[in-house]
């Protein structure tokens, strides 16, 4: 399998899961993240050596202009193994506009990225 594939796949695997329910408080023509552009994150070298699994848990900033601001983790297991990697992959991940929705503020998203063997061999 080569790396583009891979990276299709892993982006496919992170986008499926990315986004949790809208809670019911939300308004019907609120903004939701629409993610357009998703780089996966690398695995750390170490962690797939060791045959490491895990997730991170994110909420990203998104600005008005689609691309994310800021990245705050809100769990990751197994602590300090991949919330390296899976900042720097964030940062580079682009939405659709919330400014084509009229927002003029950054909105919130969360996402898990999941780190499994399995789909980086």
């Amino acid at each position: 399998m080569n790396s583009r594939t891979l990276g299709t796949m892993l982006v496919a695997a992170m986008i499926g899961m990315a986004a949790p329910p809208a809670s019911a408080q939300e308004p019907a023509n609120a903004y939701k993240p629409e993610r357009i552009e998703a780089t996966a994150p690398e695995y750390p070298r170490k962690a797939y050596r060791d045959e490491v699994e895990g997730h991170v848990d994110l909420e990203l900033t998104i600005g008005t202009d689609g691309r994310v601001e800021d990245v705050a983790i809100l769990d990751a297991e197994p602590r300090q193994v991949f919330e390296r990697a899976a900042i720097r992959a964030a940062m580079r991940w682009r939405y659709r506009p919330p400014s084509e929705d009229g927002i003029t503020e950054p909105v919130k998203d969360k996402v898990r990225l999941s780190f499994k063997i399995e789909l980086y061999r």
